[in-house]
């Protein structure tokens, strides 16, 4: 998907060129020409997206195999934030 939206996006830059070449030659409109730069946003945000989804897929990946996750990425509160919440919690009778 990565190697699609990279080629989508040489794809684009090409259009948008030839409609702004096309527009000073007065061969269209301006239209023409924003809607080509339109669809080359359009090209790399889906690429953006397709970078994103991979780094999920991987750290997905990662954490099925155990590689990462657990509490031992957690971040560590400070010790005394939260306690006076934690003192109002009723205990149950496991927990005493």
């Amino acid at each position: 998907r990565i190697v699609v939206s990279e080629k989508a996006i040489a794809s684009a830059k090409e259009q948008a060129r030839i409609e702004d070449l096309r527009y000073r030659a007065g061969d269209n409109t301006s239209t023409d020409v924003i809607n080509a730069q339109a669809a080359l946003v359009r090209s790399r945000s889906d690429h953006s997206q397709a970078l994103f989804d991979r780094h999920i897929a991987i750290a997905s990946l990662r954490k099925a195999m155990g590689e990462i996750g657990g509490s031992e990425n957690v971040p560590r509160v400070k010790p005394g934030i939260g306690d006076e919440a934690k003192a109002a919690i009723p205990k149950t009778e496991e927990a005493r």
